[in-house]
């Protein structure tokens, strides 16, 4: 053995050669590793994520608009009560915890208002109220659904100022400015992108080239963390679990991508074929892909991304559909198909490529319309008030009922909430709570 040393030492050539032979050995012993790795991930189901209780954020604790408690069979629904609002707004409704957080402006449109309600009786609790002065397309009402956590709500106004109150008392915990206090850069159309939660965290997008996302203490509001990127874009992200990392799925400026939680890691990024997306709409997981919608790429299916980081990496397009070239409205995953809205309601099949299951035509679907789903029904509220009960079957579409809002002063453009048995719907200048249980 000692000769063979000996040789192998003395001879430069030789050395560089066994070198070589290891290092190509555990190279591919790593790339086989990896390759079982992968295989073995095929065929599992990335798991959603949930913040909160109830209805506690954008679209639910999973960001997927899913409830229990929807009607099987139409019935007139009861208002349980109305709460009176000063101004028009988009912002969409918290429900958890036994209250209900909604936003407005005064009514000089010189500030912001959070109103946190009780949910039983619609009473006032408390109030949040600032100046805010702007002049943004749609209004300049908070866009930024609230967050309800169990001891505590986090508020965004458009041009960027986070509050964390106290949920039971409303006192305010503390502040923190998108743009003066995290470098962030406001979107043409205001701060629209909900915060997430991870563990200790909440995570904001004030979108600065060195902030793009940001994470900040719960309990203090000191930064922890933040990562370089683009500016915001206007959609929600989406927490999940997937190939072995807790993650967010969201967009900015141009382009959709997976962030890990622990130090806000971009893992991949996924830019569509035709620019200048608006990117509002919140994309929708089915098992391990992404379905998504926009106004010049259509609807698309994606393959999440297996063990793969970095910026290089990218989804893989499965199919796409001309179908749902809306700009705002966010759709859903309904039984074994997926749901959107554009002037029509269409149901598509992601395991038949997106072919088209079936359409629903009504004019009251023009314009901004928001999906709640409990199994194989749709809540559906349109933007001049129509609230429209469906449910979707291999044989098609059904409406089992529908009734209509008050809206002689203006649109219904806030997303409602439903909680423990009550919708929570926010009109041009009020918020009705209605049960269908009694």
């Amino acid at each position: 053995m000692r000769w063979i040393l000996r040789a192998l030492l003395g001879n430069k050539h030789s050395l560089f050669s066994l070198f070589s032979c290891f290092y190509s050995l555990v190279t591919a012993i790593l790339l086989a590793d990896a390759s079982i790795a992968q295989e073995k991930q095929r065929g599992e189901s990335a798991k959603l994520l949930a913040v909160g209780e109830g209805w506690s954020r954008w679209r639910g604790q999973l960001g997927d608009a899913h409830v229990s408690g929807l009607p099987k069979l139409w019935k007139e629904p009861r208002r349980v009560w109305r709460f009176e609002l000063p101004a028009n707004g988009i912002g969409g409704i918290a429900a958890s915890m036994d209250t209900v957080v909604v936003s407005s402006r005064n009514a000089n449109d010189t500030g912001d208002l959070f109103y946190l309600l009780d949910a039983e009786s619609g009473i006032e609790l408390s109030k949040l109220s600032y100046a805010s002065k702007l002049a943004l397309d749609y209004g300049n009402s908070p866009r930024v659904n609230p967050l309800v956590l169990e001891d505590r709500v986090i508020t965004v106004g458009a041009a960027g100022q986070i509050h964390c109150l106290s949920l039971e008392s409303g006192a305010v915990l503390w502040t923190k400015h998108m743009v003066e206090d995290l470098g962030g850069k406001m979107p043409q159309w205001g701060y629209a992108s909900s915060p997430i939660v991870f563990g200790s965290n909440l995570i904001v997008q004030p979108g600065g080239l060195e902030t793009s996302f940001v994470a900040l203490e719960l309990s203090t509001g000191k930064v922890v963390w933040k990562t370089a990127g683009r500016q915001a874009a206007y959609a929600s992200p989406l927490g999940i679990q997937w190939s072995g990392k807790e993650q967010w799925i969201n967009y900015d400026f141009n382009s959709l991508g997976a962030w890990e939680a622990i130090q806000g890691k971009r893992l991949w990024e996924m830019k569509p074929e035709e620019d200048k997306d608006f990117n509002v709409p919140s994309p929708v997981l089915i098992d391990d892909k992404l379905f998504l919608v926009t106004e010049n790429n259509g609807a698309r299916l994606y393959q999440l991304p297996y063990g793969t980081e970095g910026p290089a990496s990218t989804t893989q397009l499965i199919a796409q559909s001309d179908k749902l070239l809306h700009d705002t409205n966010s759709p859903v995953r309904v039984g074994k198909w997926v749901a959107g809205v554009d002037g029509t309601l269409v149901v598509l099949d992601p395991h038949r490529s997106l072919a088209t299951h079936a359409e629903f035509e009504d004019p009251a679907l023009n314009g901004y319309c928001s999906i709640i789903v409990d199994e194989n029904r749709l809540l559906v509220t349109t933007t001049k008030g129509t609230i429209l009960l469906l449910e979707v079957s291999s044989d098609g579409i059904k409406e089992l009922g529908r009734m209509k809002l008050d809206t002689l002063d203006g649109d219904v453009l806030a997303h409602p909430a439903f909680h423990e048995g009550t919708f929570f719907v926010r009109g041009p200048l009020w918020i009705d709570a209605y049960r269908w249980d009694d």
